[in-house]
């Protein structure tokens, strides 16, 4: 099937699944399951929980604890809902809200901000969790989850208030390609211009016969670094 098919079937099945006698969901919070049971397929996520909460300024759909690299990845939903021609796009505007509200969730939770919510709520839960590890806490992820089609956009990391906070996007054109490709987990890839501002020089070697080259590059060692932390062992492969 094409993308258009594949996002009516999608819509159709959170829709039948969000109006289910006596388990009534909002279809953000299907769509938002639906997600994280992909990127677990995916590899993306370790045990993501589905964790909903919105107020001023602030907005999270779930996480996730990453112990093996001690870092957190916030979920962030944007579920637009239409299953016509064509999909819809989000724009940069709603992308850079998005993550801005989920990474202001993040930061506060670092400072004491689960005192303010109340503690029967999923919100506590998660913002408790966030200031009891801050310590060991060695970066984050902020996953925008959207149903929309984002662009050719790459991921980006900035540095606030000593925490790296990388932000990503899982759109349908991106759950498209992972579910029709066999839900292969997607490639690593690396823009040392886009992420670090360097190219890397190489030593290049053909062997007599022309049919296998050879590159020989030198990693700077905090580049290396970071990218384990990003990546974890999946850059070994």
């Amino acid at each position: 099937m094409d993308i258009e098919e594949f996002a009516f079937q999608f819509h159709q099945e959170i829709r039948a699944e969000a109006n289910i006698e006596d388990e009534e969901k909002f279809p953000e919070e299907v769509f938002v399951e639906r997600m994280i049971e992909y990127l677990h397929e995916a590899q993306e996520l370790e045990n993501g929980i589905a964790c909903s909460f919105k107020g001023y300024g602030i907005k999270v759909n779930g996480y996730d604890i990453n112990t093996q690299n001690n870092a957190i990845d916030i979920l962030v939903a944007d579920y637009y809902g239409s299953d016509t021609a064509p999909i819809q796009k989000i724009s940069k505007t709603e992308i850079e809200t998005a993550f801005k509200r989920a990474a202001t969730f993040l930061l506060k939770s670092l400072k004491w901000h689960h005192e303010k919510l109340e503690e029967s709520t999923e919100a506590y839960d998660l913002a408790k969790i966030i200031f009891d590890t801050k310590k060991g806490l060695k970066g984050a992820r902020v996953i925008l989850l959207t149903d929309r089609r984002s662009g050719s956009l790459p991921a980006k990391t900035q540095n606030t208030d000593g925490l790296e906070i990388t932000y990503q996007i899982w759109d349908i054109e991106r759950l498209y390609r992972f579910v029709t490709s066999g839900m292969k987990k997607e490639p690593v890839e690396v823009n040392f211009v886009e992420e670090f501002g360097i190219n890397l020089p190489c030593v290049v070697t053909n062997d007599n016969s022309g049919l296998y080259h050879t590159y020989l590059i030198i990693l700077p060692g905090e580049i290396l670094a970071k990218l384990y932390d990003k990546w974890g062992t999946r850059i070994l492969e």
